[in-house]
């Protein structure tokens, strides 16, 4: 999973990178708003999978290995 948000992470900022090489624009700047929201979104994303469901699929891997 980490190599899948690795690229999910760099698309973002390659995404980021050629928005910014762009004439200002009403559409550009929309387009940018929308990367921003999906890059915060795939943050938390991120975040959960290592706060929550990461800690909670160990516990239950070592429940299941000790029966």
């Amino acid at each position: 999973m980490e190599k899948e948000h690795d690229n999910c992470g760099n698309a973002l900022k390659l995404l980021h990178q050629m928005l910014s090489d762009l004439p200002p624009s009403e559409l550009q700047e929309r387009v940018a708003m929308s990367v921003s929201a999906l890059s915060q979104d795939m943050d938390e994303h991120v975040r959960k999978e290592n706060t929550e469901v990461h800690p909670r699929f160990l516990e239950l891997l070592k429940t299941a290995t000790r029966r």
